[in-house]
């Protein structure tokens, strides 16, 4: 039988919880005798024994916003966020997190909130009593951001405003001290800002605070500072923070007080994504009760809606491999749903933001995440498009290593199944052993010859990534195939016609640190040694790190010419694959890291470098990017085009094993 919660019994219930955090067994046991000898009328009674543990009677929390002689705001909050604030005090949330657009009112928010929670403690007559607190105890509220000077801006000075304009606290809960550094109030209840590396800040006993800018807080992948080697920072500072508000002031399975999490979206996989994920799960489980308060707004979401005229436009925010756009016709809006993409409705005032960067105005007004805050490679159906065509050679491509990525020390290998030139070696030298072949035979081991002869003419291009120390590296390996014409245009817009390279990349591999180690270098430069030794002419190994300075001399005692090359000092290496992937001139196969690295690729003017997000990587990409600069930059004699094999395999053949490729889930 379920039990239906009115605000009364809602209110009994909260006032029985206060009053039980300060009453003995000898008084709980008069309290419950009272209650029976007043049926009907426990609210009256409770209310009227909680003028023994408030000085004040709380009000409403509208009222408290908008009354003068509180905090005085009418007409100046949004109506959606008063609503969402007696919400989130009316139910058992411990934690509140906000995200979306920037200028819906995540920050206005959060100061009202803190605010509130500073009053509620405020009516108290001996907080610390009623919290059960030593006598004396500092009852703390923070305010945490990236750095203290961003801690001591914006939510800070705001709930600053807030106080010293409230009559209220004025009047009855005055600031003691008013500091750049701290705000205190009496009954020792203080409010202070802190950056998010602070550890002492645990220290105290926090009964509220605000988080800001938490997607903007570090995430490390191989950290000395974490179990397991990934450090989040906010997701780490959170659970610090709850655990002790836990500690201090849960009574019967409640907290009187609430975190709250505040970020403008930005990238798919960020801190304020993954934990509504997590809420809605906890919504969707039967056994479990949700107590995080989520809120993603748009711009237009919250801001009064006599601003805009009525009319809409439609856009698709894309996906993994469709680029976001604007749904300019019927037809558009057909094919974006037949694609499976999500659409949203712009009030049209925003039409010539979301026109002029649709991923930015998606991002800052729209208020969801995108892969990348300026995207490197838009056309990500390129990529797809390049991973495909891999698939289509006379011997198709495929990842030709045991695992998709290894330490090295792993045990995994190359599959020589897959490897191009050992398996046509495999498949010659099996039809050489036969001592009688037929018709049929002797043209298929004439066409692998061929095949074999010509995949071994190639120069390969290898590059190594090795990153900085900790962090993974990445490997490719690939060759020109042949050149195609392209158009060209000059410094003075002139077309002409000029030939560029097809570029194969026929090997790709993530190689990460073994556990509580690096990778080796040596480890790395057997790779290398190893393919040469199934045949393949390796013309030139390049290093992203002067540390490889050993590798490149083992490898020029072997005619192998090797050098340093830094896709993020020289522009035209990304620019080359970039090039190519626009024209249509890269052959690869399916590997979810590079797919997924590529993607994510994004533009950084500040720094004039492609880079990847927080907490990303390039290594494969750049290691790719490099190939193709290599490529480009080789010999433009096409070298002779691959002998016409006709179908390498039979039906009844074994081919080189495919597995069903499916694109990382990577959406806006």
């Amino acid at each position: 039988m379920s039990v239906i919660l009115t605000d009364d019994t809602r209110e009994i219930d909260k006032l029985l919880t206060e009053l039980d955090e300060q009453l003995d067994e000898k008084s709980t046991k008069m309290l419950i005798d009272l209650m029976q000898d007043n049926k009907g009328n426990e609210l009256e009674v409770l209310r009227t024994l909680m003028n023994y543990t408030y000085k004040w009677d709380p009000v409403g929390v509208r009222e408290f916003i908008e009354s003068e002689e509180y905090l005085g705001r009418q007409g100046e909050v949004y109506p959606a966020l008063l609503s969402d604030l007696t919400e989130l005090f009316s139910g058992d949330y411990i934690e509140a997190v906000l995200t979306g657009a920037i200028g819906w009112g995540k920050s206005t928010f959060a100061e009202l909130a803190l605010v509130r929670m500073i009053y509620e403690v405020s009516c108290l007559r001996n907080p610390q009593k009623a919290f059960g607190l030593m006598r004396g105890s500092v009852i703390a509220f923070i305010n945490v951001s990236v750095n203290k000077e961003n801690a001591k801006k914006v939510v800070f000075q705001g709930i600053k405003s807030n106080v010293i304009d409230s009559p209220y606290f004025s009047e009855r809960f005055p600031l003691k001290a008013e500091k750049a550094e701290e705000l205190k109030f009496p009954e020792k209840v203080w409010v202070f800002p802190a950056a998010a590396g602070e550890s002492g800040i645990i220290g105290y006993n926090v009964f509220g605070g605000v988080m800001d800018e938490v997607n903007f807080m570090a995430v490390t992948d191989n950290s000395k500072n974490a179990a397991g080697g990934h450090f989040d920072q906010a997701l780490t500072l959170q659970e610090a923070l709850i655990r002790r508000m836990k500690s201090r002031f849960m009574k019967r399975g409640k907290l009187p007080g609430i975190l709250i999490q505040i970020s403008s979206s930005k990238y798919p996989e960020d801190y304020t994504e993954r934990r509504i994920k997590e809420a809605k799960e906890l919504e969707r489980s039967p056994n479990k009760t949700n107590d995080i308060f989520y809120r993603r707004y748009s711009q237009w979401d919250t801001l009064p809606s006599d601003k805009y005229s009525g009319e809409k436009f439609k856009i698709s925010l894309g996906d993994s491999v469709q680029p976001s756009e604007i749904l300019e016709t019927e037809e558009d809006v057909e094919r974006a749903k037949e694609n499976g993409m999500e659409m949203l409705e712009v009030p049209i005032e925003y039409y010539r933001d979301f026109d002029k960067d649709i991923d930015a105005a998606i991002r800052d007004l729209a208020g969801r995440p995108t892969l990348t805050i300026a995207p490197y490679l838009s056309n990500r159906a390129a990529i797809y498009e390049a991973m495909e065509r891999g698939k289509k050679e006379q011997m198709p491509i495929v990842h030709p290593f045991t695992k998709e990525y290894t330490t090295l020390q792993d045990g995994a290998s190359f599959d020589l199944r897959k490897l191009r030139l050992p398996a046509l070696q495999g498949y010659i030298e099996e039809l050489e052993d036969k001592k009688h072949l037929d018709a049929e035979e002797k043209e298929k081991l004439e066409k692998y010859r061929k095949q074999y002869k010509y995949l071994k003419g190639r120069k390969r291009f290898l590059h190594i990534d090795l990153g900085i120390t900790g962090d993974s590296a990445g490997i490719a390996m690939g060759y020109v195939k042949d050149y195609q014409e392209v158009i060209r245009r000059n410094s003075n817009g002139d077309e002409f016609i000029e030939k560029a390279p097809i570029v194969v990349i026929e090997f790709m591999l993530e190689i990460r640190p073994p556990k509580h180690d690096e990778i080796q270098i040596a480890d790395v430069r057997a790779l290398v040694f190893e393919l040469v030794s199934y045949g393949y002419r390796v013309s030139k190994v390049t290093y992203d790190q002067f540390q490889s300075r050993e590798s490149r001399q083992q490898l020029k005692r072997r005619g192998i010419q090797s050098e340093h090359l830094s896709a993020d000092t020289n522009p035209e290496v990304y620019g080359s694959l970039k090039e190519a992937l626009y024209e249509d001139r890269v052959i690869m196969y399916q590997y979810n890291k590079a797919y997924t690295e590529l993607v994510k690729l994004e533009q950084n003017q500040e720094k004039n470098k492609v880079d990847h997000p927080p907490g990303g990587s390039k290594d494969v990409a750049d290691a790719i990017a490099s190939v193709c600069y290599h490529c480009t930059q080789a010999e433009k004699t096409a070298p002779p085009p691959p002998p016409s094999m006709g179908k390498l395999y039979t039906d009844n053949e074994e081919k080189p094993e495919q597995k069903e490729f499916k694109m990382p889930i990577i959406t806006n």
